[in-house]
Order: C-alpha cells, then structure tokens, then sequence
C-alpha cells in the first residue's frame, strides 16, 4: 500500500496477511500472535473474525497516505476517501471480495483442459517446478468430464 503497489494487503500474494485470509495456519497463528491472542481457541469462525477485523484495521491504518503542510503525498497509501470506505464497513472485507481472494489462490499455477494440453504445460514448466514425477495432468476428484488439472505443485507437494 505504501509503496503503491497495491491497495489492499491482501493483493499482495506474498505477504502473510495474504497468506492467513487464504486459510494457511502458520500465516494465521502469525496474525494471532501479533495481536497477543496466541492462546485463543483457533478453530472457532467467530473468533477468527474479530481478530482478522483487528489486525485488518492496523495494516489500514498503517497503510494511510499521508500529505505535508502543502497537501503534497509523501507517502502513498490510502486515500482518505478509501480509508473511510474500509472502515465504514468494520473492517471487514465483503463477502464477494474474500471469495475471489480465496479462488485467486486456488487457481494461480493451475492448468485445466484436456490431459494433452496438461501434458503440455507440464512439460514446459517442468524444471521450474522442480518435481520427480514423470507426468502431470491429473484426474480431479469431481469428475468433470475428461478435463483434467495441473495443481500448483509447490503448495500442494507434487500430488
């Protein structure tokens, strides 16, 4: 936010605010750590919630433009008018907002279609993936008929 390259935390895919609103534990437990809740029961929804909201309003606030005596930006941010939008709505982010944050992560590094489209992909991008296996589309679970997947090999151990 600061440096403009995104306007809210979670767009950042590397940061572990990112991290924690796509459900990653290690992510989470940071965010409750931070905020003193490190013995809170963890599995409760609700508790979550209040602590996401918390720990969302610091990183907003600290995300804040700000302006000289002039009224010049000398750190980007959040302009006053985006601050207040956030913070008219507790905090909390809108229900369309976090599902599409969730299925970003779902699909980044996937490849669907057919097995040799897959296949394709697979090869291409193999030595980047760094992976033993010798083939990469797979069979997804639903079937779907004959579309098959590539997952996002790093995060899913190579499954």
């Amino acid at each position: 936010m600061r440096a403009g390259i995104v306007k809210d935390p979670r767009e950042w895919r590397w940061c572990g605010y990112a991290e924690a609103l796509k459900g990653q534990g290690i992510a989470r437990n940071g965010v409750y750590e931070v905020l003193g809740q490190a013995n809170a029961i963890r599995q409760d929804g609700e508790a979550w919630r209040k602590v996401h909201r918390r720990y969302r309003q610091l990183l907003m606030e600290e995300g804040r433009q700000l302006r000289d005596e002039e009224d010049r930006v000398v750190r980007k941010g959040l302009t006053p008018e985006e601050f207040e939008a956030v913070e008219a709505r507790d905090f909390e982010l809108p229900a369309p907002a976090l599902l599409r944050h969730k299925i970003r992560y779902f699909v980044d590094g996937l490849a669907s279609g057919s097995a040799a489209f897959v296949e394709s992909v697979f090869e291409k991008n193999r030595t980047s993936m760094r992976v033993k296996r010798t083939r990469g589309a797979r069979v997804p679970k639903v079937a779907m008929g004959g579309i098959h997947t590539l997952r996002d090999l790093r995060s899913s151990g190579g499954r």
